[in-house]
């Protein structure tokens, strides 16, 4: 049963990304309140992180612009990002998201914890398809290698950016920076 549940992950990943990199259409953006979406997904990973005993914090000020998102699609963004961080945090560790406006124009958007970190070889390579910091452990929490290639184009499509900062022994901080008026920003070169 584990290795079906992990091949229809896989299956799963493989799809979304391949759709994330093959479509051209337009993005179904609205509105988003950060603060609801953040909270939403944050209830769906409920189960997760109480297994671990884990309270993931939302630190978004009230008042922050509302991002022009495809809110399933950069739900799901959130979603692989959050999912990770109660995945290698170990338990009783902490997780938290926060938001706040940069520049004039931009909303930045990050999940940090206080995990193992990310050795800083492996962190220029993080964002590829199937690249495991340790494999090992990756396999037996279930991941596919996929989530953070699927997070980096879901951003992308968003005209956005997304960076790594990690220390070891001192947990990781994944930071999506987004344009707050996406139309005005050309689109990024796709990257491998």
């Amino acid at each position: 049963k584990d290795e079906a549940d992990r091949l229809e992950a896989l299956i799963g990943d493989l799809l979304d990304l391949s759709r994330l990199e093959s479509d051209t259409a337009p993005l179904a953006r609205q509105d988003v309140d950060l603060l609801e979406l953040v909270s939403d997904v944050v209830e769906r990973l409920r189960p997760q992180a109480d297994k671990k005993a884990i309270v993931p914090e939302i630190r978004i000020p009230p008042g922050l612009p509302a991002v022009p998102v495809d809110r399933d699609m950069f739900g799901q963004a959130l979603m692989n990002l959050l999912d990770n961080a109660i995945k290698y945090t170990p338990s009783g560790g902490h997780v938290w998201v926060e938001a706040r406006k940069v520049a004039a124009d931009y909303i930045e958007i990050s999940v940090a914890d206080d995990g193992p970190g990310i050795p800083s070889e492996h962190v220029p390579r993080i964002f590829e398809r199937f690249y495991r910091v340790d494999k090992a452990r990756s396999r037996a929490e279930g991941g596919t290698g996929l989530g953070l290639a699927i997070v980096r184009h879901i951003v992308q499509r968003h005209q956005g950016s997304v960076r790594v900062e990690s220390r070891l022994g001192k947990g990781s901080r994944f930071i999506i920076t987004l344009p707050l008026h996406p139309e005005e920003t050309p689109l990024p070169e796709w990257e491998g």
